[in-house]
């Protein structure tokens, strides 16, 4: 996620532009070859258009021949191209029939849980509603972070950058405000796990009539 501007305002009801950046989280594996030397991923070419399933079949008419042709030769491989890096390109979509597609019509489609299809109508865009052109208001409402974690749905995670000193000492007070709210850390009363103070945690019924001394006598007799 590129870096963009929005704006955001504070308690004091003022407004300042930052930018929002994606978090990236650190790589836990790092691959290398026999020389432990680093590596990384590269893309190369498989097969081209004319050595396609459907290419090599409409070649050769039927499956039986094309399963004849591969095993006394090797069509399905442009060995002229296969194993290329693929450098700078851009995706392009195509039809069934292997023509380019300049201009797509995007589907909303609706499926059952087998998988089969029972609507299809036309992909709403729904319109951003954080922006450069909208001033993201301060509601007031504090959080607890175990209360975010319990009642909303979080799918990403971003980063406030500041662009000056300004927007520094902006989100600074910002963040300053949070802190004395005491709205940044997990509610302790929730935390009932058994630690040095407060020891295990123990249950009491309440005693049954099987429980009683009398019974406990006549079971004794027993």
């Amino acid at each position: 996620m590129a870096a963009r501007t929005i704006k955001i305002s504070d308690d004091k009801k003022r407004d300042a532009d930052i930018q929002i950046e994606g978090i990236k989280g650190k790589a836990r594996l790092k691959w290398v070859n026999a020389r432990n030397q680093p590596v990384q991923s590269e893309r190369l070419i498989k097969a081209t258009e004319d050595h396609t399933y459907d290419a090599l079949l409409k070649k050769f008419g039927d499956d039986n021949k094309l399963a004849l042709a591969l095993v006394d030769a090797d069509p399905e491989i442009p060995f002229d191209k296969a194993g290329r890096r693929v450098g700078s390109s851009d995706r392009v979509w195509i039809r069934q029939d292997g023509s380019v597609l300049y201009c797509a019509r995007t589907l909303l489609v609706r499926t059952d849980a087998t998988g089969e299809e029972i609507e299809r109508s036309d992909f709403v865009d729904v319109e951003a509603t954080v922006g450069d052109d909208k001033i993201l208001p301060w509601t007031g409402r504090m959080f607890s972070r175990n209360e975010i974690v319990h009642k909303f749905a979080v799918i990403r995670k971003i980063r406030l950058r500041h662009i000056n000193g300004l927007t520094f000492d902006f989100l600074y007070e910002i963040a300053k405000t949070l802190q004395e709210q005491d709205k940044g850390r997990p509610d302790a009363r929730r935390d009932r796990r058994p630690t040095a103070k407060n020891g295990p945690r123990r249950s009491f019924s309440k005693p049954t009539e099987r429980h009683t001394k009398d019974s406990l006598r006549d079971i004794n007799r027993r």
